[in-house]
């Protein structure tokens, strides 16, 4: 047991310059997130091939926010061996910006909370109002005098992601904008376009998954109010689009209305078919592999679809093979190991426990997801609900 870092330290940054520790942000869940997916990194060095496949070595990180005296910001990872600063990883920091193509120039004021996997590291980024401040539409290019986007109350903040290295210290510096406000959504989630014109209004804080991937909720702009968010995902880190988004059919059936408790599993070292996800399979297919978002959901009420208030509340996930399944949904029965037949009246998944965000509750890298019913007759069951990973 060490103490990695607390307020009141003095912290040297890379410019060398010397700031005081007034708060640190780590182990907290955001509005819809757990905690766990968010600051806990293990990073197996040993053991990540199909040959080895077991694990030799786990280093285990912690991701913070840490806020100084004098207001300013940095996000840092520190291995849990660290005994001093020269092995914690400086990721990003507030302040005049110039390594992020598209906004160089633009101010960084503050951090929302950030999202760390074995290499990469998401955050919203929030950014001051200049005047002449400005920044391009179509991320990266560089800001061009002919194509600027003015920054506004609407639009000053970004989703920024970035990469690392397993060895302390090693920062790549490859700051990317993921999204932003104003970014054009041309599609529907099932791939189809849309009859208007749909835009990136909101963004909620990041969850980072296994190999780069990256998921967050969206508010969407050209869609009717009440009914304009939706779940993007990038399985590469780099090209986020739709996997879920409001008044598009829902597996299962219905239309969904709402998005809540999103988590993205790691599966760090994940086999599939004997062998790892992204790796080309013995038939030479080739799959982008890892686990995709899970999510609980909520339906548009219809006579039609048959949606009642018995049964519009599910459990979705993306599989390995990045088809999203309905997983669970209120008013379906199930089959419990005494054989009794019962119907979901309720359920909690992907809730953290009071006093303990910072855990795993609900949910593992491997598939697993687990859900406390409620029946209609009132009593319950804890069910452990296994996302496939292979093809049926």
């Amino acid at each position: 047991m060490r103490i990695l870092v607390r307020t009141g330290d003095s912290v040297t940054l890379s410019d060398s310059s010397s700031k005081i520790v007034k708060m640190i942000t780590s182990l907290a869940g955001s509005p819809g997130t757990l905690a766990d997916g968010r600051w806990r990194v293990n990073y197996a060095t040993t053991g990540r091939s199909v040959i080895q496949p077991e694990i030799t070595e786990i280093n285990e990180w912690i991701g913070a926010r840490l806020t100084f005296t004098d207001g300013t910001e940095v996000i840092v990872v520190i291995p849990a061996y660290a005994i001093n600063q020269a092995e914690w990883t400086f990721l990003a920091q507030t302040g005049s910006n110039d390594g992020i193509p598209g906004l160089e120039g633009d101010t960084i004021t503050s951090f929302g909370l950030p999202a760390f996997g074995p290499d990469t590291f998401a955050v919203i980024a929030n950014f001051a109002l200049v005047t002449g401040s400005a920044f391009a539409v179509n991320h990266p290019a560089p800001l061009t005098s002919s194509n600027p986007v003015v920054l506004s109350s609407s639009n000053d903040f970004a989703l920024i992601t970035g990469t690392f290295e397993d060895t302390p210290g090693n920062f790549e510096n490859t700051l990317t904008i993921l999204a932003r406000p104003g970014d054009p959504v041309p599609d529907d989630a099932n791939g189809f376009p849309w009859p208007t014109s749909v835009s990136i209004s909101g963004i909620s804080d990041p969850v980072v998954g296994s190999f780069g991937s990256v998921a967050f909720m969206v508010k969407l702009a050209g869609l009717p109010s009440g009914l304009n968010t939706g779940i993007e995902y990038a399985p590469d880190g780099e090209s986020p689009s739709l996997v879920a988004v409001a008044t598009d059919a829902a597996p299962g059936g219905g239309f969904w209305a709402s998005f809540s408790s999103l988590v993205l599993p790691q599966g760090n070292g994940l086999l599939i078919n004997g062998v790892q996800p992204g790796v080309a399979r013995a038939d030479s297919a080739s799959f982008d592999g890892g686990l995709g978002p899970i999510f609980v959901g909520k339906l548009i009420l219809s006579a039609s679809d048959g949606v009642t208030t018995a049964n519009d509340v599910g459990l979705w996930g993306v599989d390995g093979f990045g088809d999203l399944i309905l997983l669970l949904r209120t008013g379906q029965t199930v089959t419990l190991p005494n054989s009794d037949v019962k119907t979901i009246k309720s359920f909690i998944a992907l809730a953290a426990a009071p006093g303990s965000v910072g855990a795993a509750s609900g949910y593992d890298d491997e598939g697993n997801v687990a859900v406390l019913a409620t029946f209609t007759d009132g009593t319950q069951a804890l069910l452990n609900i296994a996302i496939p990973l292979d093809e049926p």
